[in-house]
């Protein structure tokens, strides 16, 4: 399904939109990086490479053309879960 079907699906009339969207954006070397360490044994389905690789493309895609559109926020996903939330809350403190 295509972006535009699935755009289309919405009836963006009818449909809450978010004040702001957070995109914790991980680059693809950060991802290969995470994956390195994990046995492939033990992988799902969705935590594969290829998989990861594509996702992570589109996502890029949709930010870009909601973007235009949306209070979008683009987190860097490539550092620690600490230094992610440190990026909201000064997101937040920013809005007081």
């Amino acid at each position: 399904m295509t972006f535009e079907e699935v755009a289309a699906c919405h009836n963006y009339e009818n449909i809450l939109l978010p004040d702001v969207t957070f995109y914790i954006r991980v680059s693809e070397g950060e991802i290969l990086r995470r994956l390195s360490g994990r046995n492939e044994d033990e992988l799902e389905a969705f935590e594969q490479e290829d998989f990861l690789l594509k996702v992570n493309s589109e996502y890029e895609k949709v930010m870009e053309r909601l973007g235009k559109d949306r209070n979008i926020v683009i987190i860097d996903g490539d550092v620690s879960i600490e230094k992610v939330a440190e990026q909201i809350q000064t997101y937040f403190e920013g809005k007081v």
